[in-house]
């Protein structure tokens, strides 16, 4: 390692300002050991690359040589980005995965504050238990590496928190939404769709503004979708453009060894339901996978949870305008995935994707429900006379 690999480790901690609003010694502490999971993760994926194949490898290696290609977007623009830094100033291969996690760290750190502001927001204690989201080992370990899983992760992050207040946070949703168009254009064109929806469905705001701010989002979802084009050669107003495009990921994914834990011949839904839930411990192959299970068990409680509270989420996701763009975002990028999902190995990268909006969508109906039941036992400590009177001190003893 050298100062490169430090200045990682350095950047990752300037994330603290961003992770919290009210500093205290818990929220520290909590800090602390997310940000030692996720460098400790980099070095275990570092680890694992010296024995496994790993597309890290082809970002820092350039075996194929398109950095002679230029600036490009996708694994284009990961590969050129990494051969600059390296051509300018050197650096390890450990020392790019220390790089990357402070980037992927980042997201970690919005999400832990996205939790808080929610929580702040509802004006109720926000549960310890909750903390427990930031340490998904899905979370760390793929974020972690050389490539475009890190800078998408925070992207959707940050993309989340700004529509929180967009009014004040409009450049950080910017950044988020270019960062999406540089590694992954597709994922902008849901983005940009999802603040459409987000704007037009506002009734808080005037019409006449609702129909400019969604013209604006529309006109981003026209850029993004250009951008797309461009990269991948697809028309997404043609549908035999798309049928295309989804024809040839087709042929591609049938080239891929079809061994234990593909979903190459399976239709949508079940190819969305093994994005999200899969492995589940019966079909777990090695530790790594039974490691993987745990989040997968999370995701199913997650969803599970929000379908059994479907009424309750819908509404929410009326009322809070950054929860409705978060849904669509969620639900858009989760089609999108599984559209090119084949096997448990890509999903469990895929479905880190999803895990941002997925959680946050929890923890807002879990502190909204939690107010609700606060006000409920208020109201009936009221009626049996335990809140609001006087209280009863006990007789001396004579």
């Amino acid at each position: 390692m050298t100062l490169l690999g430090v200045l990682g480790i350095l950047l990752g901690l300037l994330a603290w300002p961003y992770a919290v609003i009210d500093r205290t010694r818990a929220r520290a502490v909590v800090f602390a050991l997310a940000f030692l999971a996720h460098a400790l993760s980099a070095i275990v994926f570092w680890l694992y690359t010296q024995t496994n194949a790993s597309d890290a490898s082809l970002y820092y290696m350039d075996p194929y040589n398109m950095m002679e290609n230029g600036f490009g977007l996708s694994t284009q623009f990961v590969v050129w980005i990494v051969q600059i830094i390296k051509g300018v100033v050197g650096g390890t291969y450990l020392d790019y995965f220390l790089l990357f996690q402070a980037v992927g760290f980042f997201g970690l750190a919005i999400l832990m504050r996205i939790m808080e502001e929610i929580f702040l927001e509802m004006d109720t204690p926000q549960p310890r238990l909750s903390y427990a989201l930031l340490f998904l080992p899905g979370l760390h370990f793929w974020t972690s590496a050389i490539g475009k899983d890190a800078p998408l992760f925070t992207a959707i992050c940050l993309a989340i928190w700004a529509s929180m207040q967009l009014s004040r946070r409009f450049i950080p949703l910017g950044i988020a939404i270019a960062i999406m168009i540089l590694v992954r254009p597709y994922i902008a064109l849901v983005a940009m769709v999802a603040l459409a929806v987000m704007f037009i469905g506002n009734k808080r705001i005037h019409v006449a503004l609702r129909l400019v701010l969604g013209a604006v989002a529309i006109v981003g979802a026209v850029l993004a979708a250009t951008t797309v084009q461009s990269a991948f050669n697809i028309d997404v107003t043609n549908a035999d453009s798309v049928s295309e495009f989804l024809a040839r990921r087709e042929a591609l994914i049938e080239n891929v060894d079809a061994s234990g834990n593909t979903a190459v011949n399976a239709a949508l839904p079940l190819r969305i339901l093994s994005l999200l839930f899969r492995p589940l411990f019966f079909d777990a192959q090695g530790w790594f996978a039974y490691i993987a299970s745990l989040e997968s068990v999370v995701a199913l409680v997650a969803v599970g949870y929000l379908l059994l509270h479907l009424r309750s989420s819908i509404r929410l996701s009326r009322a809070a305008p950054f929860l409705r763009f978060g849904m669509t975002l969620t639900i858009g990028v989760t089609f999108l995935l599984g559209l090119t999902y084949f096997n448990v190995g890509l999903g469990l990268r895929q479905r880190t994707m999803i895990m941002p909006g997925l959680l946050v969508l929890v923890i807002a109906l879990r502190a909204v429900r939690a107010v609700h039941l606060e006000t409920h036992v208020v109201q009936a400590a009221r009626v049996v006379g335990t809140v609001g009177r006087p209280r009863i001190e006990p007789r001396p003893a004579e």
